[in-house]
């Protein structure tokens, strides 16, 4: 019963081990890469500006702790993408128009050093998941 269990997870690991074999043996690994590599340094440095720009103003003084929301944040959005979607080639990341909005909630909030921030925080994480569950829906 054991060995059954053990067959049994090991083979999704093995197919994905054999399948990244075959993708690093093929003639379009060094394209991929590139061009893996040039979007994802697009995609580090638009949200490193877009945290810059919703942590502003009486936020400022959290932008670093906001930009590193907003990367994780793409990064767990990314994955998900990766894993559940169903294209191969998308990636995940803030529209500006959302940026937009969200530095607006940013600004409009009515509170001060730490509140403001864990207010603004917690305002904008409902908001996504909350915007992740309708369109699940």
């Amino acid at each position: 019963m054991l060995s059954h269990e053990t067959v049994t997870t090991a083979s999704p690991l093995r197919n994905l081990v054999s399948e990244l074999r075959t993708d690093i043996e093929s003639a379009k690994a060094v394209p991929a890469l590139a061009a893996g590599f040039t979007t994802g340094l697009g995609l580090l440095v638009a949200q490193i500006a877009f945290g810059s720009l919703i942590f502003s103003g009486l936020l400022a003084p959290y932008t670093s702790q906001g930009v590193g929301l907003v990367l994780f944040g793409n990064f767990a959005a990314c994955l998900v993408i990766a894993l559940a979607g169903g294209f191969r080639g998308a990636i995940s990341g803030l529209s500006p128009a959302l940026v937009v909005v969200m530095a607006q909630i940013g600004a409009t909030m009515d509170a001060d050093g730490d509140a403001l921030f864990v207010t603004t925080t917690g305002a904008l994480m409902i908001g996504a998941v909350a915007t992740g569950l309708c369109f699940l829906l």
